[in-house]
This record gives C-alpha cells, sequence and structure tokens, in this order.
C-alpha cells in the first residue's frame, strides 16, 4: 500500500463470547499501536469492515504494518477505550497485555 493512503479492509469475526473486537496496526519499527478506528469493531459475531483513512508516512516506506484482529475481554476493553487520541485523530498504545484478549486473525502489508 502507498504510505499515507486509505485501507478497507473486511474481518470475519466469530466466537467472541463477550469480548470486544479491535482490529490494531503494528509498525515494523515496534514502537507500539495504533486503533484503526476510534472503538472497537465489532461487540457480535459477523462480518465487519473496517477503515483507516491514512496508514503510514513516509517513515514507514519499505517496512510492513501488521494488521491485527483482537478479541478484548471487558478489562482490555476497557483499557482500549480510554486511550485518548493525540489530537490529530491517531490513537497509539505503546503496549499491549496480551493476556486480556487474544488475536483473531492478521494480515501484514508493505508499505511503499
Amino acid at each position: 500500500m502507498v504510505h499515507g493512503g486509505e485501507l478497507l479492509g473486511t474481518v470475519m469475526v466469530d466466537g467472541l463470547n463477550g469480548r470486544t473486537a479491535y482490529i490494531l496496526a503494528f509498525p515494523d519499527e515496534g514502537e507500539g499501536y495504533y486503533l484503526t478506528a476510534d472503538g472497537p469493531l465489532a461487540v457480535v459475531d459477523g462480518t465487519w469492515e473496517f477503515y483507516s483513512p491514512e496508514t503510514g508516512d513516509a517513515s514507514d516506506i519499505g517496512h510492513n504494518i501488521t494488521f491485527l484482529a483482537f478479541a478484548a475481554d471487558p478489562t482490555c476493553d476497557a483499557f482500549l477505550r480510554a486511550t485518548p487520541d493525540d489530537g490529530e485523530g491517531n490513537v497509539f498504545r505503546p503496549t499491549l497485555d496480551l493476556s486480556c484478549g487474544g488475536p483473531i486473525g492478521y494480515t501484514t502489508i508493505p508499505v511503499t
């Protein structure tokens, strides 16, 4: 994908069982992760779309961004919902405790 471009994706969510699905973006640099939207993707099973209006920047050229569908338990969901944006619409966290949920699936996309 071209840096700074839009990304529209579709994910099938199944087996949430009281958890909430999020799409998280992890740049190669390992500095942390971004939420692709201001809130969760899904609270019920089904096919859902997610939109990332500006994905990557010039510093990401030649690197990859991994998009992770993540099922958050209620504690992790509250943690993610409490994440403020940086004033420019970016919702970023430096770490994620994977014990508060689990991956549903992922895809890795090179940035050009």
